[in-house]
């Protein structure tokens, strides 16, 4: 989405960039100078995939973009997620509780799963 983005406009980013990380409106624009955190995340992500059976295809070639940046999130900016991501699995908008699953396995407690993933070292964006 945001490399094909950033392909469509020739490597121009449309609009503002926002400072610091967000969710809504600005949140595609503040990555879009941020190309080296998304190859080195996405990579990650492919990783624990595999882990867990699936079969990733996905990759980006820094290369392609010019004036990209490095970015490392904060905990304020996992702490944004973490909040989302609890209050989706808590009040999905679209599945019910019981299709979310954790390594295969339907979680059973949302609640205590939430806040446990709430209280988690690692902190990504």
């Amino acid at each position: 989405m945001i490399t094909g983005a950033l392909r469509r406009d020739k490597y121009v980013i449309k609009g503002s960039v926002p400072e610091q990380y967000c969710l809504g409106k600005g949140h595609i624009n503040f990555f879009k100078p941020k190309i080296m955190y998304l190859a080195k995340r996405l990579l990650e992500v492919n990783a624990e995939m595999k882990l867990r059976g699936f079969n990733p295809g996905t990759s980006i070639d820094i290369t392609e973009f010019p004036n990209t940046i490095s970015w490392e999130p904060k905990f304020r900016d996992s702490c944004l997620v973490r909040s989302r991501i609890k209050d989706r699995l808590l009040n999905p908008l679209k599945a019910n509780a019981s299709f979310h699953r954790y390594y295969g396995k339907p979680i059973e407690n949302l609640v205590e799963f939430t806040d446990t993933m709430l209280k988690s070292k690692l902190y990504y964006v």
